[in-house]
């Protein structure tokens, strides 16, 4: 595999790609993964970016919609009309980069000739059978002793005295913890992180765009295929997932 720091940024996408799909599964390189797996699980903007040498989501974007729009045939999708659709996006003075987002469902193909073969360092050499000893047998713990104590019965109380009511804890007075900054929406993303680039979100009342990608916070992606749902929308328009389905 020729050094991914030369390579062009397309190149190192296909590279990160492939070499993902080599650790999830070494035999499947040859089974499809759909587009949202590309961009949510395989090849994430927030863990390769540097990898890939951009800067910002757009250009992610731009990358992943070369790729799946058929860019020198590295790979190829089941659905003809979403390559032609990306390929037409990317004619546009101003291409809208995250179209690939509508087709999230759709299978992608690896072509086999275009697949690198793996480096020598990509797989380890097996490492020596370890000897293993048997640990040493701990001596058993002397068995624990609980002392009853008989709880004073009614009869036993003075005459007209009433049983001691438990006290319930209070609670120490102290700030309120700060609450998760939210977006447009009145949404705070998962853990307080931005749903598309997992950047960790500023706490800010008036948080209605993401400062890392820039991303609308009022839209979050459907929890099934990716998709973006836009506010009000109570199913995904992609694969009819209820908006509120984990």
């Amino acid at each position: 595999m020729s050094d991914s720091t030369t390579e062009a940024p397309l190149r190192r996408l296909h590279h990160a790609l492939v070499q993902a799909l080599r650790e999830r599964d070494p035999s499947g390189l040859g089974r499809p993964f759909t587009v949202a797996e590309i961009y949510q699980d395989l090849v994430p903007y927030r863990s390769h970016r540097d990898v890939l040498g951009v800067e910002m989501n757009g250009d992610y974007e731009h990358l992943l919609l070369q790729l799946l729009a058929g860019a020198e045939g590295l790979v190829s999708l089941e659905s003809e009309h979403a390559r032609r659709e990306m390929e037409r996006e990317l004619t546009r003075s101003n291409p809208n980069t995250g179209l690939f987002r509508e087709y999230a469902a759709v299978d992608v193909h690896l072509v086999a000739e275009h697949i690198p073969p793996e480096a020598d360092g990509d797989v380890a050499d097996e490492p020596e059978q370890a000897v293993i000893l048997p640990a040493p047998e701990a001596e058993p713990e002397p068995p624990m002793t609980f002392e009853v104590v008989d709880a004073p019965s009614v009869d036993d109380l003075a005459p007209g005295a009433e049983p001691e009511a438990v006290s319930e804890p209070v609670a120490s007075e102290g700030p309120a913890p700060a609450a998760a900054s939210t977006g447009a929406s009145g949404l705070p993303g998962d853990d307080g992180v931005c749903y598309w680039c997992r950047e960790t979100l500023p706490m800010r009342e008036n948080l209605n765009f993401c400062p890392f990608c820039g991303t609308d916070m009022s839209v979050e992606p459907c929890r099934k295929c990716g998709e973006a749902l836009e506010p009000g929308w109570g199913f995904c328009i992609l694969c009819g997932t209820s908006r509120g389905d984990g």
